[in-house]
């Protein structure tokens, strides 16, 4: 796959625990597999997952997912240096989240997101203008 949208990643599940951390210029995603999990292979297509849009952001950033997750999805924004902070979001419909991020400072900014269902977890930095 062409490295600037994506590729693919194949996790080999036996009987132990994988945690794989992958880094795709900006996004940093962690993908997790239980222990006794009963397909072989999990194919996990980063890219596409997740974008986040616009970036730089102004007053709102736009959280897009490829699929029908944005009630399921926990998040959270962290400062660059990892404190947490309080922001709101609107979910727009089932595939996309706003993020207000108007009044924050200009600088870069990690958006986690957690979804306890699928087991995914990503880390999206973007930068605040």
């Amino acid at each position: 796959m062409n490295p600037l949208t994506g590729f693919r990643v194949n996790i080999q599940v036996m009987n132990t625990l994988k945690s794989v951390l992958v880094v795709v210029g900006v996004f940093i995603v962690s993908v997790a597999m239980a222990q006794g999990e009963r397909t072989d292979y999990a194919s996990v297509d980063l890219a596409k997952q997740v974008k986040l849009y616009p970036n730089p952001a102004i007053e709102f950033l736009t959280v897009k997912f490829e699929t029908p997750q944005a009630k399921k999805v926990k998040l959270v924004l962290h400062s660059i240096i990892g404190n947490e902070l309080e922001t709101e979001s609107e979910i727009v419909d089932e595939f996309e989240v706003r993020v207000r991020v108007k009044d924050l400072s200009t600088g870069f900014y990690l958006l986690s997101i957690k979804n306890n269902e699928t087991g995914f977890k990503g880390a999206y930095k973007f930068l605040k203008k």
